[in-house]
């Protein structure tokens, strides 16, 4: 079995994928847990390819408004003007105003079932 990875007390195995850096500089590192060295294998590559796609964020600080600042300038960037002139729109107005301060890890689908059903109230639907 190589080093890297650990077998726990209860059965499990576990290993650490860097997902970023920390403010200091350190490694920012996320841990992931299986079975099988081979699930294992499976699930820490695909955290890897994630990370690599921006997929994983470190959500311990990060508020809803700032992820999707990130969001839009990340992900819809490929878009034609009016579409994201709509996703601007709709971030400013409603997500960054309901729920924008909120932190990303404290967001329920509750808090997102509140903005869809305002939203809609606000658009007439």
């Amino acid at each position: 079995m190589p080093a890297k990875y650990k077998k726990r007390p209860d059965g499990r195995y576990c290993t650490h994928v860097a997902i970023g850096l920390k403010p200091d500089g350190t490694s920012q590192r996320k841990t992931v847990y299986a079975k099988t060295i081979r699930e294992l294998e499976e699930k820490a590559a695909e955290l890897r390819r994630q990370v690599g796609i921006g997929a994983v964020v470190d959500s311990g600080g990060v508020t809803l408004g700032e992820w999707a600042d990130t969001w839009l300038k990340s992900y819809k960037t490929g878009v034609e003007y009016n579409t994201y002139s709509m996703y601007r729109f709709m971030v400013e107005s409603y997500i960054k105003k309901l729920l924008g301060s909120m932190r990303l890890k404290d967001v329920k689908t509750m808090h997102l079932q509140q903005v869809v059903m305002k939203t809609g109230a606000s658009l007439g639907l």
